[in-house]
């Protein structure tokens, strides 16, 4: 058994939620993807490779990754690991930013500190109450039962908290200059534009003028908000349009190219491997 998904859910376009098995015959090369992670091991033991690091992993565990990490889990022999993970969009965070502490939950992934670990430290108290409030979530998604989908949110956001308190993994910055509520509005607007044009020719100053700003302001903005250039989120965004095509259609390369704003299907290849470790053709066999 390679790997086996034993529950998946969309809560909303924005964040995700499955549970996996993975055998000692899994392998994945390291990969990002545009959303952020946090991951919990429920069982079994192997590593977690990230970038240029190597964490063992075992029961309890649990991960922060951001979403320009490469990283990918190696399972030991005789080993099947059972991790749960939870996937989410940057706006996640952002998309009703009202003080500092909203944004010090972005800084968890995208302003950290010389300390930071991607393995929450297994000698906090607190990495322990974390993981409940993980299964927490899970049981939230699989019972449904009424304004669970709130409740997932404000469990979310207590891990966050739990780990802004407790772990010192932020790196310290004038959060009072960034004017937050104004930009994260404009961020909206620039994200539902870039889901809308994704087929389109997109350039800089078209985001800019979405959003109010000059180029320059913008990019730095823009950055703070996502951790990634404007162009390396459309990017992202492209493939991952690309992978919804490839798993549910049999429309050719070339067509999938077009549709999701590649110019050319070398620009395609070059882009869906550089995200996904493989050609589109090797991912859809």
């Amino acid at each position: 058994m390679q790997k086996k998904v034993f529950f998946r859910e969309e809560l909303t376009d924005l964040l995700s939620l499955h549970t996996s098995c993975l055998g000692d015959d899994y392998h994945v090369d390291p990969h990002s993807h545009r959303r952020l992670e946090i991951s919990c091991v429920k069982s079994g033991t192997g590593r977690y490779i990230v970038e240029d690091r190597s964490y063992d992993l075992r029961p309890y565990d649990v991960f922060l990754f951001n979403n320009t990490e490469r990283h990918c889990i190696r399972v030991d022999k005789g080993s099947q690991i059972l991790n749960m993970v939870i996937e989410f969009e940057p706006e996640f965070l952002w998309g009703n930013i009202v003080g500092g502490i909203d944004y010090g939950f972005l800084q968890i992934f995208f302003e950290r500190n010389a300390k930071f670990e991607n393995r929450l430290d297994r000698q906090n108290p607190t990495t322990r109450r974390i993981y409940d409030l993980l299964l927490d979530i899970e049981r939230e998604f699989t019972q449904k039962t009424e304004a669970y989908d709130l409740m997932v949110k404000i469990k979310l956001q207590s891990v966050f908290v739990e780990i802004l308190r407790n772990y010192d993994y932020v790196a310290k910055s004038s959060v009072e200059n960034i004017a937050m509520s104004k930009d994260a509005s404009a961020m909206k607007k620039v994200i539902s534009y870039i889901r809308e044009h994704l087929c389109e020719d997109i350039k800089l100053n078209d985001l800019a003028n979405v959003a109010l700003m000059s180029p320059s302001y913008f990019s730095t903005s823009f950055k703070s908000f996502n951790g990634m250039s404007p162009f390396e989120y459309i990017s992202q965004a492209r493939v991952a349009r690309a992978i919804e095509y490839i798993r549910s259609t049999d429309k050719s390369m070339t067509e999938i190219a077009t549709l999701c704003g590649f110019n050319n299907s070398t620009n395609f290849i070059k882009s869906f491997k550089k995200v996904t470790r493989r050609t589109p053709s090797d991912y859809r066999s």
